[in-house]
C-alpha cells in the first residue's frame, strides 16, 4: 500500500485540509480529440488543435472509525514539507468528495507521486520535462509525479463483508493540465 497521492483544498503552501491518501492505484488519462477529415479514394487528413481533457482515477483503502464523540477523527498523519496531511476515514472523504467545490476562489489540487520532492518546482528554462540532457534536472518535471488542479467528477465506496475496518474507495477527478507543464506560444 503507497501513501503517495494529496488531496488538498488549495495549494500545498495554502491549503487549509489536507489529506494523504491510501491508494494501491492512480491513473492519469488524457483524452484528445483530433479531427479526422475524409478525402475521397485518399488517405484522410488529420486536423488537431491542441484540444485535450485530462482524468485522474485513483482507488485505495479508507479507514472506517468508531471513535467516541469528540475525540480526534483522524488515527494517522504525517508531515509532508512544512505541513501536516492527515489520513481521511471514510465519512470524512465521501464528506469533501461532495462538499468541495472546484472553483476560481476554491482550488483542489491533487498531487500523485511528487510527496518528497513536491516543493522543488522551479526549473530554469532550459530544465523543462522533456529536456533530458540536462543530468542536473530537478523540479517536479522530472519525478514522475505532479500536481493537477482538479475538481471531483464521481466518488464510489465500497464495504465487503468480513473486511468491516476499512472501505475501499474510487474518486475520478477531471483536470487541469500538470502544473508543470507549460504550452508553447
Amino acid at each position: 500500500m503507497s501513501l503517495a497521492v494529496l488531496l488538498r483544498n488549495g495549494t500545498h503552501a495554502a491549503a487549509t485540509e489536507r489529506y494523504i491518501l491510501k491508494c494501491d492505484n492512480a491513473s492519469i488519462q488524457v483524452a484528445k480529440t483530433p479531427i479526422q477529415i475524409p478525402i475521397p479514394q485518399q488517405s484522410p487528413e488529420l486536423f488537431d488543435i491542441g484540444i485535450f481533457r485530462p482524468s485522474i482515477t485513483v482507488s485505495g483503502i479508507v479507514d472506517t472509525i468508531g471513535l467516541p464523540s469528540g475525540a480526534d477523527p483522524y488515527m494517522d498523519w504525517e508531515i509532508i514539507g512544512d505541513a501536516i496531511y492527515y489520513v481521511p476515514y471514510k465519512n470524512r472523504l465521501e464528506e469533501i468528495s461532495m462538499v468541495w467545490l472546484a472553483q476560481d476562489a476554491n482550488t483542489i489540487e491533487l498531487e500523485v507521486g511528487l510527496l518528497d520532492d513536491h516543493l522543488s518546482t522551479a526549473r530554469s528554462d532550459d530544465e523543462t520535462p522533456w529536456n533530458t540532457d540536462n543530468d542536473s534536472a530537478s523540479g517536479a518535471g522530472h519525478t514522475g509525479g505532479g500536481i493537477y488542479k482538479v475538481a471531483f467528477q464521481q466518488a464510489r465506496f465500497e464495504f465487503s463483508g468480513g473486511e468491516e475496518h476499512y472501505w475501499t474507495f474510487t474518486l475520478q477527478f477531471v483536470a487541469e493540465a500538470r502544473t508543470d507543464i507549460t504550452f508553447p506560444s
